[in-house]
């Protein structure tokens, strides 16, 4: 993508929200070792574009899960425009693609935006 691209490019949906009343996040990408590996609390990764329709509708849901679980689950948004190597690294082919880790290591995955009650099964 060109510069020219990415400086008119629209503000994405994903950007970080934060609830000021329990601290819950859904947030960027900023270091994967520290956001991700280090991390002590189970972390929930969600790999998306901001061109896919299916990773825009998991958002909020992504969002409203945070709230609920802020103290036990951390999410966090990997664009894997931004980071191809982050997603070369886990096999990211389809997207949206979701990663639970626990302790640095991944322990489920789930390809696609989950339906019913999948979404909560992974922060669990």
């Amino acid at each position: 993508m060109s510069k020219r691209a990415q400086l008119s490019k629209p503000e994405s949906p994903n950007t970080p929200i934060e609830n000021v009343q329990n601290g819950a996040t859904v947030s960027p990408l900023n270091n994967f070792q520290f956001d991700v590996l280090d991390e002590t609390t189970p972390v929930l990764v969600d790999f998306y574009a901001d061109w896919c329709a299916p990773c825009r509708a998991l958002s909020p849901r992504l969002e409203s899960l945070s709230r609920e679980l802020a103290t036990k689950l951390k999410i966090v948004k990997v664009n894997i425009e931004d980071h191809p190597e982050v997603a070369a690294k886990y096999g990211i082919r389809s997207l949206p693609t979701l990663i639970r880790f626990e302790k640095g290591e991944p322990v489920r995955t789930f390809v696609g935006n989950p339906v019913g009650d999948a979404l909560m099964n992974l922060a669990y």
